[in-house]
Parts: structure tokens; sequence; C-alpha cells
């Protein structure tokens, strides 16, 4: 399912990013409608469809991806468990955490980790770029 979509020029005239995003959402229309989105401001953006496939994907293109955007709840490997290897592979790597509902404990190592961007779904668009612009804003 591997897709890579290059930065666009949105409506706002955004200019093309040095970050790379990494997508992880199983739901293809969410995941389809989030890439765009994302592409339209500028990010380069790689998708994958499970955990085991964003976490294979990393470790293709962990020099050049600065975010993880992944749902919590995945075929194949979790997104938690996903990200927590990740970090592993990259420790700089930052992460937004997408959910209707997360584990309390797996929260907490999350946090622990550094994560602190959690989203509950459903969710508005704006609050996925807020949070990556406020990600971006760290470095």
């Amino acid at each position: 399912m591997e897709k890579h979509t290059s930065p666009g020029t949105g409506e706002r005239g955004a200019k093309a990013r040095p970050d790379t995003i990494l997508l992880v959402e199983d739901e293809e229309m969410l995941r389809m409608l989030i890439e765009t989105f994302l592409v339209d401001h500028g990010f380069a953006v790689i998708c994958a469809a499970d955990g085991l496939e964003g976490f294979t994907l990393f470790k293709q293109h962990k020099d050049r991806i600065a975010i993880v955007l992944t749902d919590v709840h995945l075929p194949k490997m979790n997104g938690c468990t996903a990200f927590l290897e990740m970090k592993r592979l990259n420790p700089s790597v930052k992460g937004v955490f997408a959910s209707g509902h997360i584990d309390p404990m797996m929260k907490r190592r999350l946090q622990q980790e550094g994560v602190r961007h959690f989203i509950h779904k459903p969710f508005l668009i704006k609050e996925v770029l807020d949070a990556i612009y406020e990600l971006m804003g760290e470095e």
C-alpha cells in the first residue's frame, strides 16, 4: 500500500516543507482525506494502511520522517507499539495519535516517551494541522 506524495502548494500558498509525515491509518477514506490535506499544506506524506506496514516504511525512510500521525487501533500492529518501535530506531521522531479511545496505561507510556498530542476521533482536520505545526515549532 506504500504511497509517497510530494508536497503541493495549498490554498494558502504553502511552500514545500522539509518534514515528511508518515500517516498510518487503516480507514482508506480518512487516510486519503488527511493525506490530501497535508499535501495541500506543503508536506511530503508517506502512507501506510496498518501498523506493521507503517513500521516497515519507517525503517526504510527513518532519516526523513519527522512526524508520525497514526491511529491507535490498527491491524497487524497497533499504532502505539509501532510508534514505540519507530522511536527506538530514531529517538527524535515525534508522534500524533488519533483514536476514539486510548487505554490510559498506554497513553501514560507514550507520554513518558514525549508524546503530547492525542486527537480524539472524530476530529476536525484543523486539529491535525495544529498538532503538526506545534510539533514543528519544538524543533
